[in-house]
């Protein structure tokens, strides 16, 4: 899979481990195509342009920063997949929307406070993607979402001292 990015102000050139691991998850979970992804903290766009590569049906990235949103924009015209990524400026609690899968490669603090509202907007079944966090700081993070009893427990991948977790909602 190619991906252009124009560096810009925003995060996630593609080259960073926790960006990598993060697309990794998304391969590994995107089994089927024409799922919706929801990308919260979107910087560059890079995650929301793989989902669509994979095969996602429609993706929504989604960030607080003004600079990063139109980044994203350029790079998913520039990917040709604009069709399928919509890119907002907002934050999570302005969207109303469930969505098959939701990846946010963001730092521990902020995935800590967000638990509810990623798993709010995640489907029955539904795959969580959390990646940005230190290795030392995943079972933290884990038992965090798990202690919820609304995930199972799916994978843990690592690389360069930095983690990803891949949880999957429970069916309720």
């Amino acid at each position: 899979m190619v991906i252009q990015i124009t560096p810009g102000m925003a995060f996630g050139t593609g080259t960073h481990a926790t960006t990598r691991l993060a697309i990794r998850a998304l391969e590994a979970s995107l089994k089927k195509s024409g799922l919706s992804v929801l990308d919260v903290g979107t910087g560059s766009g890079i995650l929301s342009i793989a989902a669509a590569k994979l095969g996602a049906g429609e993706v929504l990235g989604l960030d607080i920063d003004g600079a990063a949103v139109k980044n994203a924009r350029e790079n998913v015209d520039q990917n040709h997949v604009a069709d399928i990524v919509k890119i907002r400026k907002g934050r999570i609690g302005g969207i109303q929307k469930r969505f098959d899968g939701v990846v946010a490669n963001i730092d521990l603090r902020s995935l800590m406070r967000m638990r509810n509202p990623l798993l709010g907007h995640l489907k029955s079944q539904g795959i969580l993607i959390l990646s940005g966090i230190l290795e030392g700081e995943r079972d933290r993070l884990r038992q965090h979402y798990l202690v919820t009893g609304h995930f199972q427990w799916a994978k843990v991948t690592e690389e360069e001292g930095w983690a990803c977790l891949i949880l999957k909602k429970r069916q309720r």
